[in-house]
């Protein structure tokens, strides 16, 4: 080895600590060649750096390991059985309370790895049976981990459903823990085991499991936001990766999802249970057309979310709006994209007519600016496909609620916004109608923004428009992107004017 360090858990204490770079950048050359410079030195020196005091350095010690022996297959293969059953048993050995949940993963990663290696399911059980009647928090939530990583990596279903007794008693218990977080950890784990079983009939067999599941996802989201996500994730999850058994329950998760909506105050929360609706919709989207909660209450829910923009204040809307961040910071901003994602997996000739009602009593019959923002966006996101149900009278009243919002709000940059994305998306839907009969009412409209340009988002790209040249499957995703140039919209309904006009004369 080089001369520059004495060993590994001096070389991991530079690395860690010194303020010197030059030594610093020594000591992360003199770990990179550990496995050339001594291939079995190295393992050992590894394996006792995982006993240092520091935390940091068994840490650091544990991915190196797994990171330049592990990880690479033709490492691995060359290390002897009878040193691989040395490293089991030092690894297992530092399997403590007194450990990170961080320091636990990267062990249990590393046993798994080579356990599966050299086809020891057998260890796998026997190791999540020993440590399954822990009462050591931390442990608990490494040893979810461990059976997660197992379940997707290591047992085939085979092997999923001989010990399935066993792994499910295990996730019935820890779903009773008092820890929420390790509550969520047990959810995410059993999702993982689920989503594990390939065969449709293995998987029948715990049927009666995912209703259970929403139960457990409604503590963890009253627990803290941790585990609120981290529940939240697992069942959508589930519902991406077996639809079919979560047909029946689809409105049990849609009045779950709904519900949060309503009661969470939590926008990454929110915006998670935005993501599961929209997979509820890809998924099952016959059924969440059947489903009077989807109909009843969840477009409410979307509706009334989307009017909270005014909780987002000018500067950090035209700031976000920028950065493109909207949607992913914001829970109003992200219902009107999951709205348009929705329309597009549902179909805005079966999603306009439910919203119809709800825009005409945003827009005419409230005074407040982001409830009517609200409406107004909702006929953009819509619009597409809404031709085919919508006559020249419904274009006209629509294009008159929106002139009607934007004179009530004359000094108010979002609803300008607004409008000119509906307007821009209303001229792709509705030619040549509404450059016959509206283009010049909508021009001098559009001549009055002229004096809002000094707001971030009303200005520039006079003439950029991205949305034109592309393909239609990219449109719909740059329909969203449409939002962040705000007189690119001018520029497309013109052109649009324009298109017509010269097909005319």
């Amino acid at each position: 080895m080089a001369t520059a360090f004495q060993n590994i858990s001096e070389a991991l204490e530079s690395f860690l600590f010194c303020n010197e770079e030059v030594k610093r950048k020594s000591a992360e050359e003199f770990l990179n060649q550990i496995p050339s410079a001594d291939f079995t030195g190295g393992i050992f020196e590894y394996l006792s750096a995982l006993n240092l005091r520091k935390p940091e350095c068994n840490e650091l010690a544990a991915i190196l390991l797994k990171k330049q022996y592990i990880d690479k297959t033709e490492n691995l293969q060359k290390i002897p059985q009878d040193i691989l059953q040395q490293m089991t048993q030092t690894l297992e050995s530092t399997i403590t309370a007194e450990r990170k949940v961080v320091y636990l993963k990267r062990v249990f990663e590393i046993l798994v790895k080579i356990y599966t290696q050299s086809n020891s399911s057998d260890n796998l059980i026997n190791l999540i049976t020993k440590y399954s009647q822990t009462t050591e928090s931390n442990i608990k939530k490494g040893l979810m981990y461990l059976i997660e990583i197992s379940c997707e990596y290591s047992f085939d279903d085979t092997q999923l459903m001989q010990n399935s007794s066993k792994i499910s008693s295990i996730f019935m218990h820890y779903l009773e823990d008092k820890d929420p977080l390790v509550q969520s950890l047990s959810l995410k784990s059993l999702v993982t085991f689920l989503n594990s079983i390939e065969d449709e009939n293995n998987l029948r067999k715990f049927s009666d499991v995912f209703p259970l599941l929403i139960s457990k996802c409604v503590n963890c989201l009253k627990a803290d936001e941790e585990s609120g996500l981290t529940s939240l994730t697992s069942i959508t999850d589930l519902i991406e990766t077996h639809p079919k058994f979560v047909k029946q329950i689809t409105n049990d998760f849609l009045n779950l999802f709904t519900e949060i909506l309503d009661n969470f105050i939590s926008a990454a929360i929110r915006i998670k249970a935005l993501t599961a609706i929209l997979t509820l919709c890809a998924t099952n989207n016959a059924q969440v057309r059947k489903s009077d909660v989807f109909k009843q209450k969840t477009i409410f829910s979307i509706m009334k979310l989307m009017a909270e923009s005014s909780q987002l204040s000018l500067e950090e809307w035209t700031e976000e709006l920028e950065d493109n961040k909207l949607s992913q910071n914001d829970a109003a901003s992200a219902a009107e994209e999951t709205l348009a994602k929705i329309g597009y997996e549902l179909g805005n000739k079966f999603l306009f007519p439910l919203f119809a009602p709800l825009i005409k009593e945003a827009v005419l019959q409230n005074n407040q600016w982001n409830v009517q923002c609200a409406g107004i966006n909702a006929i953009a996101y819509l619009a597409e496909g809404s031709k085919e149900i919508c006559k020249q009278e419904d274009l006209q009243n629509l294009v008159l609620m929106i002139k009607q919002a934007v004179h009530n709000n004359q000094e108010n940059p979002r609803i300008q916004y607004a409008a000119l994305t509906a307007f821009s998306l209303l001229a792709a839907e509705y030619t040549p109608e509404l450059q016959e009969t509206m283009a010049k009412s909508l021009f001098r409209l559009f001549l009055k923004f002229r004096k809002y340009q000094h707001q971030t988002p009303i200005q520039s790209n006079l003439i950029n428009n991205k949305l034109l040249q592309r393909s239609r499957r990219q449109k719909y995703t740059l329909k969203f992107q449409c939002r962040t140039y705000f007189v690119q919209n001018i520029s497309y309904f013109l052109i649009k004017y324009y298109q017509y006009q010269l097909k005319i004369t």
